[in-house]
């Protein structure tokens, strides 16, 4: 999966948003680690990055990857996924990171498309995608 994401940064021309979801956003945040791309917003969802465990296997120190502009996280405090709903305080530098508490009505809160409604998603991405 990795191999995919990397195969897809190499493949796009000029910077790149990324959004990544559920468990996607670990091989996201791996990738975008490793990869020298200007990326203005990387933006997770139902993200695990938050739950200690999971930090524990990621290379250390926790981090905003380098050439991330801005990383915003939305999380629905049911979300059976995102367990520690607030990235912000463990990446680097905070000032980069924003989490948004947003109201996921999938079945079991934690589905995409629900995720990409949301105002805090919407108002990120559709600025960067549409142009002026």
């Amino acid at each position: 999966m990795r191999a995919v994401l990397r195969a897809a940064l190499d493949a796009a021309e000029g910077q790149v948003v990324v959004l990544a979801h559920s468990l996607g956003t670990i091989i996201a945040y791996d990738v975008l680690r490793e990869a020298e791309r200007d990326v203005p917003l990387f933006l997770t969802v139902g993200s695990p990055l938050g739950v200690r465990e999971v930090q524990d296997l990621i290379a250390q120190p926790l981090a905003v990857p380098a050439g991330v502009r801005a990383w915003r996280n939305a999380s629905d405090w049911r979300d059976v996924v995102a367990l520690d709903h607030t990235l912000r305080p463990a990446y680097a530098p905070p000032e980069l990171c924003s989490d948004f508490m947003v109201v996921n009505d999938s079945w079991n809160h934690h589905g995409i498309r629900e995720y990409l409604r949301t105002v805090p998603v919407r108002e990120a991405v559709v600025p960067l995608v549409t142009g002026p």
